[in-house]
């Protein structure tokens, strides 16, 4: 992929438009939104809040939040929230739009919800793909 996309254009290798706002919203009943509370990822009642707008960025190749820009998707274990942009792999994720997951370019694993539960304010979580629950 040319290291001299755009804004708005399409980075078809990482699965993401460069740096145009987006949602995440879960496909469970409720429909709930990926959302920051402090630094964790939670699911929440869409609201129109930038605590759950994201974008990715081209340069460090990192999923970062609308609200707080400097902050980028962050696995640390299971545990998923957002911290300081470096890049490292636990910080690399790409979009996979045939499975509409989002997975680690390291390990594999996708974005998820703790134990798979549709309420309000529950924990995003890494999960191996095997182990998703269409989350």
């Amino acid at each position: 992929m040319p290291a001299d996309l755009k804004k708005g254009e399409m980075n078809k290798d990482w699965g993401f438009r460069i740096e145009q706002p987006f949602y995440i919203v879960s496909s469970m009943e409720s429909g709930r939104y990926l959302d920051l509370l402090s630094n964790q990822m939670v699911i929440k009642t869409s609201n129109g809040r930038t605590s759950q707008k994201w974008y990715f960025n081209q340069k460090t190749k990192t999923i970062h939040s609308w609200r707080t820009r400097s902050y980028s998707w962050t696995m640390r274990g299971r545990n998923m929230n957002v911290g300081g942009t470096n890049s490292y792999v636990n910080q690399l994720f790409k979009y996979d739009a045939k499975k509409g997951t989002f997975y680690n370019v390291d390990n594999l694993n996708v974005l998820d919800v703790e134990g798979s539960r549709d309420e309000e304010g529950t924990k995003a979580q890494a999960s191996k793909a095997e182990d998703n629950k269409d989350s």
